[in-house]
């Protein structure tokens, strides 16, 4: 696995992550990645599931910067990129 793309998210930005993750498989150019999807949701914890995502969770908000460590724990890539689940990919990797 060449790269880890880690997307932490909490209750207000969840509306997004469908986007941001259809923004990456658009434009990532190569199959050797994988998007690990951080679930940081403190008032809906129903199961989500996105089809070639790896969602995880520790079942509380660990706030970003712990929910990206959380993320790249479970990680297999050589490179990490760290994306938001309000972002937007535009250009071709």
């Amino acid at each position: 696995m060449i790269l880890s793309i880690v997307i932490p998210f909490c209750d207000n930005d969840y509306q997004f992550l469908d986007g941001a993750v259809s923004s990456i498989k658009k434009h990532v150019k190569f199959d050797d990645y994988e998007i690990i999807a951080v679930d940081n949701r403190e008032k809906d914890k129903s199961l989500i599931n996105i089809s070639n995502v790896k969602v995880v969770s520790k079942g509380y908000n660990l706030g970003c910067l712990d929910g990206r460590r959380f993320g790249v724990s479970y990680s297999q890539g050589t490179f990490i990129w760290n994306f938001d689940a309000d972002d937007l990919m535009i250009g071709d990797l």
